[in-house]
């Protein structure tokens, strides 16, 4: 039996040899894009004899009050007909209004919550990999939304096919390749229906302001042109971005040969009975001591990269440490300014001048 291109495409990009021992679980809403991932994933399991692998996850955010509900009760009967396993989460309401609240954005909180609850269902499943149905108009949307809020590089990248969520479980976009046309003409072909979520068309998202109003203009002016030059623009980005990230490996090398350097000297000024406190280095979770020198003679791009890595890395909060916050960072530290306060409680002092030090401070020990 030949095999449908999209299917063909689809396995092309997430390898059945990947999976033919591994659990997989699918992110389905009911949509049109999780609905093709759904039966694309399902056919290339059949011709494999793999259905046993697939699981599939939908989440009833009921948030729209009956609708919700019968989207979910459409992905379980369609898994039902189509005798693949399907799971049926549910989200908390008063969660994702608390969580509204402090993001400012209902449509930020639920996606949280969304994501929450398939990651906790797929590693209680076993499974190595949870699939979402994102494409290439999902990912042109994304690049325009942050290209207007003023990211970097990094921003324009775009989405990852694959993302490792931690040791046991990887995120896996395999969609990205395809146009929505190529997704409603599978369903099309298939005679599939699918369910058309009445919140896509509410001009209170701004990401529906994006799909609804600005992607026409885009399409009346540079018709084929557009979508084009941004995904070359996100390979430009990726390319840059690996540069920069070479170069911030490189500083975090001279910082680490400055601290051993440090090391040895403290141990020798120790070893006759004096002590040189211009030589410690506090490194926790909560304060980060680092050589000045190599910071001050590295640039601001690199520095900034460098500090937002480090903030990642010890999981401090990013959430409010826009370009700005990164900008003024780097230049406190190259200008040695005094003492300045971050968002997520975060101080940058100078003990001695030949030393950073970045402390985040327990709010509650403030009150």
């Amino acid at each position: 039996m030949s095999t449908i291109p999209f299917e063909h495409k689809l396995e092309n990009s997430f390898p059945h040899t990947l999976w033919e021992k591994r659990r997989v679980c699918l992110a389905i809403s009911g949509g049109a894009d999780s609905v093709a991932l759904m039966r694309g994933m399902v056919a290339i399991a059949e011709r494999y004899d793999m259905k046993e692998r697939l699981i599939c996850l939908t989440v009833d955010h009921r948030l729209r009050d009956a609708e919700s509900a019968e989207d979910a009760d459409f992905v379980m009967s369609l898994a039902a007909s189509l005798h693949v396993n399907a799971r049926l989460l549910t989200a908390n309401v008063d969660e994702i209004n608390e969580r509204a609240k402090r993001l400012k954005s209902l449509e930020c909180a639920a996606r949280d919550v969304r994501y929450n609850l398939l990651f906790s269902a797929a590693k209680t499943l076993g499974a190595s990999y949870l699939l979402t149905a994102h494409h290439q108009d999902d990912q042109l949307e994304t690049m325009i939304f942050r290209l207007f809020r003023g990211v970097g590089f990094d921003g324009l990248v775009g989405v990852e096919r694959y993302r490792k969520i931690d040791d046991s479980l990887v995120l896996v976009r395999p969609m990205l390749g395809y146009s929505k046309k190529e997704i409603l003409n599978y369903l099309a072909n298939l005679k599939q229906e699918y369910r058309e979520d009445s919140s896509n068309k509410s001009l209170v998202y701004s990401r529906n302001q994006v799909r609804n109003e600005l992607v026409p203009v885009l399409n009346s002016i540079f018709p084929g042109k557009w979508q084009k030059a941004l995904l070359r623009l996100s390979t430009l980005s990726k390319e840059e971005s690996k540069y920069l990230e070479k170069q911030v490996d490189r500083l975090e090398e001279e910082i680490s040969a400055d601290r051993l350097r440090r090391e040895k000297t403290n141990r020798y000024l120790l070893s006759i009975h004096a002590e040189d406190s211009t030589t410690r280095l506090i490194d926790s979770i909560d304060v980060a001591t680092i050589p000045a020198e190599p910071l001050q003679k590295a640039d601001l791009v690199i520095l900034r990269r460098f500090f937002r890595r480090m903030w990642e890395n010890r999981r401090w909060s990013t959430v409010a440490m826009g370009y700005d916050e990164w900008q003024r960072l780097a230049v406190a530290v190259k200008n040695q300014t005094p003492t300045q306060q971050f968002p997520g409680n975060i101080s940058l002092s100078f003990p001695p001048p030949d030393l950073v030090q970045l402390e985040r401070k327990n709010e509650r020990a403030n009150q």
